[in-house]
């Protein structure tokens, strides 16, 4: 939607398509439809892109195609191989490519999010941003490799977003850090959250927060006041040696597993992934903590289990690169934080059955429903039915 808003909607017919939420692109008359194709997705999806582009330009020899995100802010010059405009900045970049293509007619300015393509898809749930980029530098991320600054917008296209947006059960921000490092800003906002809950714009809202959040006991109270109902913020790991190697020292500072349970106890589910590096750790080490967080009290399952990922541009990838630790013949679809690209520690043949079955929890499940079990006595009276399905229900998804 928020690249949708740089064509101007009365000079283009602009169709928006998500693979991930609809699957393969596997349409001819769809594929071979637009005079310029716009390709953005998460380092692995590199591949696909050429793809697409591939079978776009042999549907229609005309197209244009343009191509953005992490993989082509990581390989911008291999990446002109294959795209006529290759975007190394921010989603604002697509109104250039307009203008240079078609003119300026064609361009919106500011542009607006198009909301209304993907209302019939999203008729509970709506998206913002209020921010762009974090004020940490973690050795794996590709904010890191890409050295993107933290960035706030001003309140006023806060605003129009909301207005665009229209009314919606619940709002998810998909800002980097919604904390950031203004604490004006961020007080800023919870005002006007607050303001447009009371005009009946959303019921509540969701974003992701770096640890440092926790800091100030007096967030949880804030941010639930203005209609928060869940936060995710990166854990990676409860081991501060392995959160101090990969330079995420603001997870050391407040104890994670009391950051949880206060977040749980103030009425705000907390969601999380852990990242598990058999390159840097043994075998033995993961599966410690693997049991420490089902026999925690008090402690929710992970949104998600990923193996360490050495995104190219980013500190741990060079750091991969020098060490040699990258198997053969690995491929950018195989950054996805399921396959294992890495030499491990331990010998492969015990590692990779552990691998397979970490993504469901394969050997757990009983534990897992129990850990379920416990949270929703631990915590019922003080979640919603809603939030404790969001709390538990992820349990039952990851051993699905």
């Amino acid at each position: 939607a928020m690249l949708a808003g740089g064509f101007s909607p009365t000079a283009c017919d602009v169709r928006i398509y998500s693979e991930h939420h609809s699957g393969p692109l596997q349409d001819p008359a769809r594929l071979g439809w637009p005079d310029l194709l716009v390709l953005t997705g998460l380092t692995s999806s590199f591949d696909r892109m050429r793809h697409l582009t591939a079978y776009a330009r042999t549907l229609n020899p005309r197209v244009i195609v343009a191509a953005g995100g992490p993989p082509i802010r990581a390989l911008p010059r291999y990446a002109r191989r294959f795209f006529d405009y290759v975007c190394e900045g921010d989603v604002e970049q697509i109104r250039d490519v307009v203008r240079d293509a078609w003119g300026a007619g064609y361009t919106a300015d500011p542009g607006v999010p198009r909301y209304d393509l993907i209302s019939q898809h999203y008729r509970f749930l709506g998206y913002l941003e209020s921010s762009r980029h974090c004020n940490f530098r973690c050795q794996f991320c590709s904010l890191t490799g890409e050295n993107a600054r933290y960035r706030k917008y001003d309140l006023e296209t806060l605003r129009r977003q909301f207005q665009a947006l229209g009314k919606k059960k619940y709002l998810l921000f998909i800002d980097n850090n919604f904390y950031g490092n203004d604490r004006r800003f961020f007080l800023d906002r919870l005002e006007l959250l607050k303001e447009f809950r009371e005009q009946g714009f959303f019921q509540a809202w969701s974003a992701l927060v770096t640890d440092d959040f926790f800091l100030d006991e007096t967030n949880l109270a804030r941010v639930k006041e203005s209609g928060c109902y869940s936060l995710f913020s990166g854990v990676e790991s409860f081991d501060p040696d392995v959160l101090r190697g990969y330079h995420k020292t603001q997870n050391t500072i407040v104890p994670q597993v009391e950051s949880i349970r206060k977040c749980l106890e103030a009425g705000i589910v907390f969601h999380y992934g852990i990242m598990f590096d058999p390159a840097r750790r043994p075998l033995e080490n993961l599966r410690r903590e693997l049991e420490f967080i089902l026999d925690t009290p008090g402690l929710p399952l992970p949104s998600f289990f990923t193996l360490s990922i050495p995104l190219p541009g980013t500190p741990y990838f060079q750091e991969c690169v020098s060490e040699r630790r990258l198997l053969p013949r690995v491929k950018m679809r195989d950054l996805d934080g399921f396959t294992l690209v890495s030499h491990p520690r331990d010998p492969m043949e015990r590692v990779v059955p552990f691998v397979r079955d970490l993504e469901t929890l394969r050997g757990y499940r009983a534990r897992v429903i129990r850990k379920a079990v416990q949270l929703i006595r631990a915590y019922h009276r003080r979640l919603t039915p809603f939030q404790l399905w969001l709390a538990v229900g992820n349990a039952f998804l990851l051993c699905a």
